[in-house]
């Protein structure tokens, strides 16, 4: 399935669920503001977000950034911020750059992120992960760990001049992450690479 198409049944999804809340609405609640909404060919975003989060109305102060705190649990007290998760998707154009027409995909953590850091019975942890294609190349599917390191697995991987430095540029970037985690994390450090 393409991406677009995907996307495209995602949007399309939202639309039919948020179209069947406000025609239940208008039926609950009378309310006419809804029949704008339920005639109009396509429903835009700032609608959902309009009549989902402030009633219909808009919010009363816009912020021009807004940061939100995950919590990952209850107990664990370890917070992410969506420009933390932002940057570190956004650092991977340097590994990107070494790979040319090459493209990245991260996997959801279980908080539906990126990027997640837990705390667990032997430690604190910070995990990522996702695939880089790179076309009729192949791909590879790595795995960020601050306690078990990077984890790399290539899929029908075509080394060539123009990306024999990936893995390089990759291991560089892990290594650079995790000394960042172990040091917001106040993990202790460990020598190159990650592994005790």
């Amino acid at each position: 399935m393409e991406k677009e198409e995907l996307r495209r049944l995602i949007k399309q999804g939202i639309q039919d669920s948020l179209v069947g809340k406000l025609k239940d609405l208008k039926n609950q609640s009378g309310v006419q503001k809804t029949d704008s909404y339920l005639n109009s060919e396509e429903i835009t975003e700032d609608d959902v977000d309009s009549f989902m989060f402030y009633g219909g109305g808009q919010p009363k102060k816009k912020k021009s950034e807004k940061t939100f705190t995950i919590r990952e649990a209850m107990d664990n007290n370890i917070k992410i911020t969506t420009s933390e998760i932002k940057q570190f998707e956004t650092s991977f154009k340097d590994v990107l750059d070494m790979i040319p027409g090459s493209t990245i995909v991260f996997n959801k953590q279980k908080n539906g992120y990126s990027l997640l850091a837990i705390k667990k019975p032997d430690g604190i942890e910070a995990i990522a992960s996702g695939i880089i294609n790179m076309g009729s190349r192949g791909k590879i599917a790595w795995s960020y760990s601050i306690m078990n390191g990077l984890t790399i697995n290539a899929q029908n991987l075509k080394v060539s001049g123009s990306n024999k430095g990936a893995l390089e540029a990759l291991f560089n970037h892990y290594d650079s992450w995790q000394k960042e985690w172990r040091e917001k994390l106040n993990y202790p450090q460990v020598g190159a690479g990650g592994v005790e």
